[in-house]
């Protein structure tokens, strides 16, 4: 399997607190991502499987909290509403589907 990115394009929301590169891998849609500290709110148009590289933040689903540090994986449901509460800068990288 090749280890090749193709890059699509770049978004920054949340007033540039949040920058997000989107690439494919084999077809596959790979963000490269990082939020500064804050509270976001998304959506989950796709399942969604974050890989965070470093910093600290918890990822709220309804009432389950789940921490997110260097290393840690966080799979959110297709359609699921979630928010990000960031408490030191994370660079992460979600794949989609």
């Amino acid at each position: 399997m090749s280890e090749l990115f193709e890059f699509d394009s770049t978004h920054i929301f949340f007033d540039g607190k949040v920058l997000l590169r989107d690439f494919y891998q084999n077809k596959i849609k790979v963000t490269m991502g990082f939020m500064a500290a804050g509270e976001f709110k998304w959506l989950a148009d796709k399942t969604e499987r974050f890989i965070i590289l470093s910093g600290c933040a918890y990822f709220i689903l309804g009432d389950d909290v789940f921490p997110a540090l260097p290393n840690s994986e966080i799979t959110i449901p297709e359609g699921t509403v979630f928010t990000v509460k960031v408490s030191e800068p994370i660079d992460y990288r979600c794949y989609y589907g």
